[in-house]
């Protein structure tokens, strides 16, 4: 059964590569024919494209999207490239059902409101329309997609969403509370996709998205960390470089990203994959949840009773034996098992209706 998916796969963000992959590689699991839609929206392609110069690191991030487009065409089951509607509906012809999802494809701002993400498209009949755990990004819409919203989410025959605030959103303007599923990075293994031993010597990871207060705050973290475990600080910088670290680790792509986190003796971070893939691995913690954008972060760390791991405010700081203490895993792993049993049943349900 051929099943396409639609997502942001191509863009420069090892999260949003990665969650692409998992769901790709469930589905193949799962016994079906997945192939992501290599659908290039020009909004989205726009403000990637400014990214580089914006940082001041042209050379830096030409290097970097290399690596990335290497990703893609190595663990990528790409279609055809596509930039359009009607591209969309002439590739897709054939396909059984399309999964919009994960990430936030559903955050209007975002997309700069192509509506092409909720499938508001004349697709064939045939076709099953589903997302995976969609994500809207923002607690509020903006004002010229709230009055079509409600339209959109009807051209779906199975709606799950990443979160408690894509579910409200959902269920305030569709009428139904849909399934909240886990992001597709939890879903599957990452070994093929891994790059080898990068470092034997252990370290602590930052990997830092927001400045600002998260990176006050994180700044902090890092110094107690140091003083506390004593191992040099790595940090995979992007955009900018963090400060303080001991190593400012520049252009790798999703696989060495992958390694970085698999081999790290502590990880810090403000991002929501770089979270989810520190429970992955099993690997002790800090998490800043500072920016507006963290309701997901928290949602993740209340839901595996993890409070002690995280910063919700300016004034927060950890005791320092939260660096030594290891995190007992066993109970989390039985927990995000079943979360994960419960996220490919639905998508077997949905693409077995």
């Amino acid at each position: 059964m051929k099943v396409g998916i639609l997502t942001f796969h191509y863009a420069y963000n090892y999260g949003a590569a990665l969650q692409a992959y998992g769901l790709q590689k469930a589905l193949q699991e799962l016994g079906f024919k997945p192939s992501i839609i290599d659908y290039r929206s020009l909004p989205i392609m726009a403000h990637n494209r400014g990214l580089g110069i914006l940082s001041g690191r042209f050379l830096s991030v030409i290097k970097m999207r290399s690596r990335f487009k290497t990703f893609q065409e190595d663990h990528m089951l790409l279609s055809k490239r596509l930039y359009n509607a009607k591209a969309i509906i002439r590739e897709t012809k054939d396909y059984k059902a399309l999964i919009v999802g994960s990430d936030q494809v559903w955050n209007t701002n975002a997309t700069n409101g192509d509506t092409i993400y909720f499938l508001d498209i004349p697709l064939s009949k045939h076709i099953k329309k589903i997302s995976y755990a969609a994500c809207f990004g923002e607690e509020e819409i903006n004002k010229s997609s709230k009055q079509h919203i409600s339209r959109y989410l009807s051209n779906f025959d199975f709606i799950s969403v990443r979160n408690m605030m894509s579910a409200n959103i959902v269920s305030k303007y569709h009428g139904t509370m849909p399934k909240v599923v886990l992001d597709p990075t939890v879903l599957t293994d990452f070994t093929l996709v891994t790059s080898k031993i990068i470092s034997m010597t252990p370290y602590i990871l930052v990997y830092a998205l927001h400045r600002g207060k998260d990176e006050k705050k994180m700044t902090q973290l890092v110094n107690e960390a140091k003083k506390t475990i004593k191992l040099p600080v790595y940090s995979i910088s992007q955009r900018w470089d963090f400060p303080i670290a001991d190593c400012h680790i520049r252009n790798i792509g999703p696989s060495e990203w992958l390694t970085y986190f698999e081999q790290a003796a502590f990880i810090i971070t403000d991002s929501f994959h770089g979270l989810l893939f520190a429970l992955k691995y099993q690997k002790p913690f800090m998490v800043s949840a500072l920016n507006n954008k963290a309701n997901r972060i928290i949602e993740i760390v209340n839901k595996y009773t993890l409070s002690d791991r995280i910063i919700l405010n300016d004034a927060d700081m950890p005791k320092n034996e939260i660096y030594k203490d290891e995190i007992d895993y066993s109970k989390i792993s039985q927990n995000m098992d079943r979360d994960v049993q419960e996220s490919r049943e639905f998508l077997l349900r949905a693409l077995s209706a």
